[in-house]
């Protein structure tokens, strides 16, 4: 330990550094589910003031704009979590079928990234050229149409 001890050093403070890091990314995660915890149970009585106050701002359809943004902002999320099941379901059967192993990790890890607008590319795109590196059949068929298509 003398010896490598000077050496380990700031590997040791690097990686405390990433770890408090995290710590502080989980406890920022938890207090925002706390707030939003808050802001839901008033949920009626928030809405009722923002119809209140749009009526005031804009009389005659304020309540109207502020129920059609309700609904939109409902509507955009239902079609982002739609659009990221559907990405992670095709990508799960595809990584199952190609022999991935965690296929169903990756699917979810896919889901997550697509449901926060990132996208699946972070956590395929490795994965593509891992099995195109890997000599398996499915990197065969997965070649051999590409080189037919192209």
């Amino acid at each position: 330990m003398h010896r490598y001890g000077p050496a380990m050093l700031p590997a040791g403070g690097t990686v405390l550094a990433k770890v408090a890091a995290l710590g502080a990314d989980v406890l920022k995660f938890v207090l925002s589910l706390l707030i939003a915890g808050f802001l839901f149970l008033p949920d009626p009585r928030l809405a009722a003031g923002a119809r209140a106050f749009a009526n005031r701002l804009i009389q005659p359809r304020g309540a109207h704009f502020v129920d059609l943004a309700g609904a939109t902002i409902r509507n955009v999320s239902c079609g982002v979590i739609g659009v990221a099941l559907l990405q992670a379901l095709l990508a799960g059967i595809i990584l199952y079928a190609a022999g991935i192993p965690g296929a169903g990790l990756v699917a979810f890890l896919t889901l997550l990234l697509c449901i926060v607008q990132i996208g699946a590319a972070p956590v395929l795109l490795p994965l593509l050229v891992w099995i195109w590196a890997t000599p398996t059949s499915f990197s065969l068929v997965l070649t051999s149409s590409l080189s037919r298509s192209g």
